[in-house]
């Protein structure tokens, strides 16, 4: 999101604030939603019930909705700016929880890490973090609540509905509490695979079938094309859902209300609303027009970006000149809009370079940096060069932000898999009995990274009746449960008072949300909303970890399996291993029939302190102050797991005790982060084997074009979808790299 239009959004914050009524506010707000893109909401209704209740709930989701759109670097500026009145008035919604209001004089919020009071971060850790580990209380339905149910039969249902409720049930006890018994329709019987997920949210339910015979026919054509290329389902319906009800859609969903569509004109109005309407379609004719008319917009804007006749296009004129330019280039290459190459360059982007490259995941990687070599340049004929040379995507091709997200969560994925600790039989300390179970105990070491999940974090320590039933609990409403990254030289975690499980390997396609703090994530809505979202690889994650950080992963697999715990982690504080937790380690190991893996965080700190140490005398040996750096870093990475046994007098002790005068501070996280985020990219001259190979095929990459679409199996589809997206992104990356060599032979 641009600045302007940030400043825009204040604009009517502050007016919506000070409305003379709710039906004013109601006005503002409308306006507002509009400015935004935040999905329609019914006018008329809000107004004539006159209810306060509704609004500010309105209000609320519409803040959040406001902060997806910001920029990580923009955060302190929307809040620095944001009335009072709206500070106040959003406190008590969840994900401005994760916010503390430091100084009076600008209202700057500041993420819990920086507070410095240790049980007001506590409280707040509890808060943010309540209802995602807790175990979950029985449920008040029955079987015999659902059988008599089905006997009374008030909604009239088949006996295969019927069945379809019992199956449904055995999956979410609180099916009698979410359903709405409209969705096991005939009408929507392309949903039943979806059905578990689905009746466990009312609102998702009922968007659907208030869709008319046409906008559901859109919603599911374009779900299933969707699905050959992508796994990620839910995100993409949920988009979809929202498009259909957006006012930015309005005149041409009116102008195909009641008109027989075509299979193709099915189609493509679909393919169109699972974008933003950037080009300004109302209606069919239009929508059938969609590539000549995005085509003539994108020539116009390179040849022209202030040209009047742009004006009928109020988003593309809300972007500044140079966004204008770019929107075109993505458009044309990629067929995105600016606001979805931004997030996917925001959350994915900031440490792309360290992943390890795959034949799996290279198209992915590269399609990233493309988008950087786009974002970050203000070189406005490397633009046009782009563009001039790049193959026109149609919009049948166009790619989907989904399947690209899922590509790049799986590159993720991979850095933490491959270093998972598995136990070892050199690692076995002993073996015990408990309940008749025999439990093998291990030793983690001092070398060793880990994937864990608290149980009952935050709350008071309570004994589950079976700690395996509470895990396998039939509900669906929650899809994630989050864990942290651990590794021997940084052991923070969400408190412990109960279990904490470990995880050996992630199946992919399961990992959903990734940061470096508590993301606050709520996993028990339809699309799962999170802050603070930024994926990291491995060394990256741990070097920038605030207080702890958290990685939201799906319950179940694609096929449906539930993951399971591996082994049960106790972390050994003291010389002894006893304890309530320990009680509860041994009988939730028995229960699972897995392994108990000890941390010993004593043995861990003296381990760490031997290797900062060594690598003190390699620094004053040899002079690299890089050397220095990074034992400076090692240092910060276990404070942040144990900031008892390592402080900042400590460090100092130990470089003073080494001669070393200069010692550099430890690292602000926070600082440093950001200017990780809000890096420049370095062009590079060098070239890989690849790209030479490339560079000597062809002066200019050629594309084939995709002649099918939407019918192979979805490893095809995917594999010819990320084929020619690593063209196009070399092609980018490629005639940047000439460019900077170009500038360079001039200069000399």
């Amino acid at each position: 999101m641009e600045r302007e239009k940030l400043d825009e959004i204040l604009t009517e914050l502050t007016n919506i604030s000070k409305a003379n009524d709710m039906q004013e506010g109601i006005q503002l707000f409308d306006k507002l939603c509009e400015l935004i893109g935040y999905p329609k909401i019914p006018l008329e209704d809000l107004i004539n019930s006159d209810n306060q209740d509704i609004f500010q709930q309105e209000l609320k989701k519409c803040i959040s909705f406001i902060e997806t759109k910001i920029k990580v670097e923009d955060v302190d500026y929307f809040y620095s700016h944001l009335d009072e009145e709206w500070i106040v008035f959003i406190r008590d919604d969840k994900k401005i929880e994760q916010l503390e209001r430091i100084t009076n004089e600008n209202y700057k919020v500041y993420v819990i890490g920086t507070i410095e009071d240790d049980g007001k971060r506590e409280a707040l850790l509890a808060e943010l973090t309540a209802g995602e580990h807790e175990p979950e209380e029985k449920t008040s339905e029955s079987k015999d609540t659902l059988q008599e149910v089905l006997e009374k039969n008030e909604y009239s249902l088949t006996d295969k509905q019927k069945a379809q409720v019992r199956n449904l049930y055995e999956k979410n006890n609180d099916l009698l509490e979410t359903i709405n018994f409209k969705i096991l329709d005939e009408k929507y019987a392309d949903l039943e695979d979806k059905l578990s997920i689905i009746t466990s949210y009312q609102d998702i339910q009922q968007q659907i079938i208030n869709l008319d015979d046409m906008q559901y026919k859109i919603f599911i054509t374009t779900l299933k094309e969707h699905e050959e290329r992508n796994g990620e389902w839910i995100n993409f319906a949920s988009k979809i859902i929202s498009n259909l009800y957006s006012r930015q859609y309005e005149a041409l969903l009116s102008d195909i209300k009641d008109k027989e569509l075509t299979k193709e004109e099915i189609r493509t109005v679909g393919n169109i609303l699972s974008k933003e309407n950037i080009f300004n379609i109302k209606n069919l004719e239009e929508a059938k027009r969609y590539e000549e008319i995005k085509n003539q917009v994108c020539e116009l804007i390179i040849k022209d970006s202030n040209s009047k006749k742009l004006e009928q296009y109020p988003n593309i004129m809300m972007l500044s000149d140079i966004s204008r330019k770019k929107l075109a280039v993505l458009q044309k290459v990629y067929g995105q809009t600016l606001e979805e190459a931004m997030y996917l360059l925001d959350i994915y982007g900031a440490d792309v370079d360290n992943l390890k490259i795959t034949d799996e995941n290279k198209s992915y990687i590269e399609y990233i940096k493309s988008l950087q070599i786009i974002e970050e340049t203000g070189d406005i004929e490397l633009l046009k060069k782009i563009y001039e040379k790049s193959e026109t995507i149609t919009l049948d091709n166009i790619y989907d932000v989904e399947m690209i997200e899922e590509g790049l969560k799986n590159a993720y994925l991979e850095t933490y898999n491959e270093k998972l600790y598995q136990p070892k039989e050199k690692d076995l300390l002993q073996t015990i009995e408990e309940n008749g179970q025999e439990i093998p105990i291990y030793d983690a070491g001092t070398e060793f990274s880990m994937s864990v999940s608290s149980i009952s974090a935050y709350v008071r320590e309570t004994e589950l009746d079976s700690y395996k039933e509470d895990w396998n609990r039939p509900k669906t409403a929650s899809q994630g449960f989050c864990t942290s990254y651990v590794r021997n030289d940084m052991l923070a975690t969400a408190t412990i008072s109960n279990v904490l499980y470990g995880f050996i390997n992630y199946d992919k396609g399961t990992l959903m949300k990734a940061g470096r703090e508590p993301l606050g994530s709520d996993a028990s809505k339809f699309k799962i909303e999170a802050n603070f979202v930024k994926f990291l690889s491995e060394d990256e994650m741990i070097n920038y970890t605030n207080q702890l950080n958290e990685l939201l992963f799906n319950r179940n697999n694609a096929k449906g399996e539930r993951k399971q715990p591996d082994y049960i982690v106790f972390i050994k504080e003291r010389q002894e291993v006893s304890g309530y937790v320990w009680e509860n380690t041994k009988k939730a190991a028995a229960e699972f029939g897995i392994p108990i893996v000890i941390i010993d965080k004593e043995k861990c700190a003296k381990s760490e302190e031997q290797k900062i140490s060594s690598m003190l005398d390699e620094f004053i040996k040899k002079g690299d102050n890089e050397l220095l750096q990074k034992a400076c870093q090692k240092f910060s990475n276990n404070k942040e797991g144990n900031s008892t046994y390592f402080t900042e007098e400590k460090w100092k002790t130990m470089c003073q005790e080494k001669g070393i005068e200069n010692i550099p501070s430890l690292p602000n996280r926070e600082e440093e982060f950001l200017k990780k985020c809000r890096r420049t990219r370095a062009h590079e001259k060098r070239k890989t084997e690849d790209e030479k190979q490339d560079s000597e095929e062809s002066e200019f990459i050629q594309y084939e074009e995709l002649k099918e679409n939407y019918e192979q199996t979805n490893q095809t589809e995917k594999e010819k979808a990320m084929a020619e997206l690593k063209k196009r992104a070399k092609l980018i990356i490629k005639m940047s790299q000439q460019e900077m060599e170009g500038q360079e032979d001039v200069s000399k």
